[in-house]
């Protein structure tokens, strides 16, 4: 049985493409007696949808989930030598606490080493299904079984909990079980790094944390352990969350335990400090960001590697940029070319609400072009994205973007916003791209002015912006532009020339016009207000544009796919010991 049939429609063995087949929702009274057997039924096989043009009924199949490989289940009370015993023992953690984990040891083939070793086994499950295990060898290596879900260690710890204390390995999370917090303890399973922050594990367990009260992140306290404790603090929503300080000479809660013993562990935890949140604070409710401020320096945002542009404007998340320009400028388009770069080279996920650019599968389209650096509708073989290049940029589509359905979301401001939050826990969004402003559901109070309903819309996306540290850019469009009389060209607009209100200036972050000389085909980006003088500075870069794929370079430079960035990315992922990223080369 095909998809299809699922739903009474018949395919013809080996058809492909679009089809016509008779329509299983109309019934005889749908048809006249001469179109009994009319094929009204229109069916597109390769995208799974179909709409009759008689009866109206349109469908589309459910994509199936992604399928994970599940390890063997294990023996109950398997074996725990002697020689594991004793180190487990010696981090501070008893007989009582092993068993409760179902911790146990064998052999296992470890590649960072070319050979079996002996291995600790650490089991991840879920309602009681075995759903993953790591290994763990003397030599501290660590491998989880190959295509199997990830989520939390001990995760089902949660189900009855009002509050967890979540850590950065398995180890931290039984010693917190040790020193007495028994309900609501758990690990990340794979550590935290300084790259790029996905968070599988977060996606796949999201909803199992909705009903806590309180979230105690105890993560390790290196700059790898903060970056992650910000980003779970950022997902798991800053106003329920706090964080371990943990003493000097402990860098986990595992080393507490040891040094300090059960009653201190305890007590950082029912101590731990709170993220700072919106409303009035005092120097302590913000003086470990300060004093990370003063040690490691401001967040100056992210380049995208133009070198001219990114001296005017860096990318910073919890900040507005609005973007304007004349019909025709490309300021869609370079908004695109921001947000794939953003993806490929930082990881970023990005929600597009641009109705614009619907249907979505138009816009994908564009996307692809971008990413590859080859036209997507084009038949020039010369120029047209070939076949293994589209799949790759499917993937990496599939990764990292988010559409909006216009059909189905509120288009408000507050409709947008409630939606975005939503992707920021559950995928950990980075990037909002709202385009155009006036194509949205403006639902302005009666008696309130444009003026007034402007600010409050743009406040609304401030907070989530600040709130969320996800970096928003919203495309607006200049009121009627007149051509300069002398020179027969369009005058440049600025932030204040978008209709409705100089708000579009005063309450954005930065501002940027994307303007055409529609004779040279030269475009002109003119970054026109800076928040923060740390972010850039008021300028114009010029860049050159390529029809073929919608990409843009500066004027001087070459053309550069996003891909060739996404994959250096994942190079340098899997080599963990490179440097960091630097200005003259992100990996």
């Amino acid at each position: 049985m095909n998809s299809f049939d699922r739903y009474g429609i018949k395919i013809p063995n080996g058809a492909t493409g679009n089809i016509k087949t008779i329509c299983p929702n109309c019934t005889p009274h749908d048809r006249k007696p001469k179109n009994r057997n009319s094929k009204d039924l229109s069916v597109n096989i390769a995208e799974g949808v179909w709409n009759c043009h008689n009866c109206g009924w349109k469908g589309a199949l459910k994509k199936d989930k992604k399928v994970y490989d599940r390890p063997q289940p294990l023996a109950a009370n398997l074996p725990l030598s002697l020689k594991s015993q004793k180190w487990l023992n010696d981090r501070g953690l008893s007989q009582y606490t092993l068993q409760r984990f179902k911790i146990s040891d064998r052999a296992e083939f470890m590649p960072q080493a070319g050979k079996d070793q002996n291995c600790l086994l650490f089991p991840y499950y879920r309602n009681d299904d075995l759903i993953n295990v790591k290994f763990r060898d003397g030599a501290k290596n660590f491998k989880l079984h190959k295509g199997a879900e990830l989520i939390f260690f001990n995760l089902d710890s949660l189900q009855s909990a009002k509050e967890c204390v979540v850590t950065e390995g398995e180890i931290d999370c039984m010693s917190v079980f040790e020193a007495g917090w028994r309900e609501g303890v758990v690990s990340v399973p794979n550590g935290a790094s300084k790259g790029s922050m996905n968070l599988e594990y977060l996606d796949n367990c999201w909803q199992d944390f909705e009903h806590l009260e309180r979230i105690v992140i105890a993560t390790d306290g290196d700059e790898a352990g903060t970056a992650l404790r910000n980003e779970l603090g950022r997902r798991l929503g800053k106003h329920r969350c706090q964080f371990v300080e943990y003493p000097d000479g402990c860098k986990d809660a595992n080393d507490v335990l040891i040094k300090h013993g059960k009653e201190r562990l305890i007590d950082l935890i029912a101590n731990a400090t709170s993220f700072p949140i919106v409303g009035i604070q005092t120097l302590n409710d913000f003086e470990t960001e300060l004093d990370d401020l003063y040690v490691h320096g401001v967040d100056a945002g992210q380049p995208l590697y133009f070198p001219n542009l990114d001296k005017k404007i860096r990318q910073r998340k919890g900040e507005l940029t609005t973007v304007t320009g004349i019909p025709g400028s490309g300021k869609s388009k370079f908004v695109d070319q921001i947000a794939d770069r953003l993806a490929a080279v930082y990881g970023w996920r990005v929600a597009f609400c641009s109705p614009e650019k619907s249907p979505a599968k138009i816009h994908a389209a564009t996307l692809i072009s971008l990413f590859t650096g080859k036209s997507f509708f084009t038949k020039n073989s010369d120029y047209k994205v070939g076949i293994a290049d589209y799949n790759d940029a499917k993937e990496f589509i599939k990764t990292h973007y988010f559409f909006f359905n216009f059909s189905e979301v509120d288009q408000s401001i507050t409709g947008i916003v409630e939606k975005a939050t939503e992707l920021v826990k559950k995928y950990g969004l980075s990037m909002l791209v709202i385009d155009p402003w006036n194509y949205l559901e403006h639902q302005r109070p009666q008696g309130m002015t444009e003026t007034d309903y402007v600010s409050m819309a743009l406040g609304q996306l401030l907070v989530f912006a600040k709130n969320y540290e996800v970096l928003v850019y919203l495309v607006a469009h200049p009121r009627k532009i007149e051509k300069n009389k002398q020179t027969g060209k369009y005058e440049i607009p600025t932030m204040y020339s978008i209709s409705g209100s100089a708000h579009f200036f005063n309450k954005t972050d930065n501002g940027i016009c994307v303007y055409r000389d529609f004779d040279t085909n030269e475009v002109m980006v003119y970054v026109q207000k800076i928040r923060w003088d740390f972010v850039g500075e008021v300028g114009c870069v010029s860049f050159q544009y390529d029809k073929y794929s919608g990409r843009y370079a500066e004027a001087g430079e070459v053309f550069v796919s996003d891909s060739y960035y996404y994959e250096r990315r994942l190079n340098y992922d899997s080599k963990p010991q490179l440097k960091a990223v630097n200005e003259e080369d992100p990996f």
